[in-house]
C-alpha cells in the first residue's frame, strides 16, 4: 500500500512538471509570436487617420526639422571660420623651407625637426627634391643583386 502511494505521488509530480513546462513554452511562444507580429505587421490605418494622432506625429517631425536646420547652420558657420582662419591649408612656408633643405641634402629627420613636418611629409619632400646625384645612385633592388 505504501508503494502505491509513492508511485501515485511520483506520477502526480511528473504530470505537474510537464504541465508547468507546457505553460512556460506557451508563454514563450506567445511572446515571440507577438514580437514578430509587431515588427512584421504595418500599423493599422486607423492609428494615423485621426487628426489627434496626425498632430502628435507632426510634433516630433517638426522638432527634427528644426534640429536639422540648426545643425546645417552650425556647419556653415564652422566652414566660414575655417576659411577665415586658414585651417586645413598647408603651411606653404614650411614646405618651401623643407624643399630648399632637401635640395641641399638635408636628411628626413632634419626636415621633421626644422620644418615641423610629419615623418611621411618629410619623406615625400625628401624623395621628390633630394639632390640629383643622390637620386640617380643605384639602389639595392632585386634586379641588380647577384648571387655568387
Amino acid at each position: 500500500m505504501f508503494s502505491d502511494w509513492i508511485v501515485i505521488a511520483a506520477m502526480a509530480t511528473l504530470v505537474g512538471a510537464l504541465l508547468g513546462l507546457v505553460v512556460l513554452l506557451a508563454l514563450a511562444f506567445r511572446r515571440a509570436g507577438g514580437a514578430r507580429r509587431a515588427v512584421a505587421a504595418p500599423p493599422p490605418a486607423t492609428a494615423i487617420a485621426t487628426p489627434a494622432a496626425a498632430g502628435a506625429a507632426a510634433v516630433p517631425a517638426a522638432g527634427l526639422r528644426r534640429r536639422l536646420t540648426d545643425l546645417e547652420q552650425q556647419l556653415r558657420l564652422l566652414e566660414q571660420r575655417q576659411d577665415q582662419s586658414g585651417l586645413g591649408q598647408p603651411a606653404d612656408g614650411a614646405y618651401k623651407m623643407a624643399i630648399k633643405l632637401a635640395r641641399r641634402g638635408a636628411a628626413v629627420d632634419d626636415l621633421v625637426l626644422t620644418c615641423g613636418l610629419s615623418r611621411g611629409e618629410a619623406e615625400l619632400v625628401f624623395r621628390l627634391h633630394r639632390p640629383k646625384a643622390e637620386a640617380a645612385a643605384p639602389r639595392a633592388t632585386s634586379k641588380n643583386w647577384r648571387v655568387g
